[in-house]
């Protein structure tokens, strides 16, 4: 029985791996790599916003204690530091999915590949599935 199955999986795998019709992955490598430039700019835009509001909010503090020549807790640029912290905070899952859809797009890829072959005394180019799987060490 064990090996009635195995041959029928086996041949299934035959089958679906050598059959000349071409199939389509859900997303190809090149979508991968646009979803990941997408999120690399929502999180550096998102970087950027953070850095811009804390430097601002500091900038505001600083003035408003050279100003008043209060060494007291100065409220000015509160507001800004939290939104500059929270935006800054935002841009790391963005950063993640980015790294995410990197390692897909550059870990596998399965597509079928047209090669040159001689059959019957011609050159005939045939669909032969390829599957390529990078290693990082």
């Amino acid at each position: 029985m064990r090996l009635i199955i195995l041959l029928f999986v086996f041949s299934l795998i035959f089958l679906d791996s050598f059959c000349q019709e071409n199939k389509l992955p859900k997303y190809s490598k090149e979508q991968y790599v646009h979803k990941k430039k997408v999120f690399n700019i929502i999180g550096y835009s998102l970087l950027g916003t953070s850095t811009v509001l804390f430097v601002k909010g500091s900038i505001l503090a600083k003035r408003q204690k050279k100003a008043t020549g209060n060494s007291a807790l100065n409220w000015d640029g509160l507001g800004e530091d939290i939104l500059g912290g929270i935006s800054g905070l935002a841009s790391i899952p963005f950063f993640l999915l980015a790294s995410h859809y990197k390692n897909k797009a550059v870990s596998l890829s399965i597509h079928k590949e047209n090669n040159l072959m001689l059959r019957q005394n011609n050159l005939v180019f045939t669909t032969q599935p390829t599957l390529t799987l990078k290693v990082i060490f």
